[in-house]
């Protein structure tokens, strides 16, 4: 898992010499983690960083009904959605 300042320290600068930053990329639960759930208040500061910078936001979600089973939190919100 990471944090909404690791997001925005990974932003690529705008350069002809380098691709953009567009999307990020969130896994619920994650995988590599063991099947961690990410908090929800950490989820939307990462989802509300990335909007801000305006990249798209794409969850991972073969796992999702995990999270939604364990945290009684709507899909929606784990999704981050707006």
């Amino acid at each position: 898992m990471f944090t909404a300042a690791q997001v925005e320290e990974a932003i690529r600068p705008e350069s002809p010499h380098y691709p953009r930053s567009r999307i990020v990329e969130i896994e619920n639960t994650h995988n590599m983690g063991g099947g961690s759930i990410w908090p929800l208040a950490q989820l939307q500061a990462v989802c509300a960083m990335a909007h801000r910078y305006g990249l798209m936001t794409h969850l991972d979600g073969a796992r999702l009904l995990n999270a939604v089973v364990a945290t009684w939190y709507r899909g929606q919100n784990l999704c981050g959605a707006r």
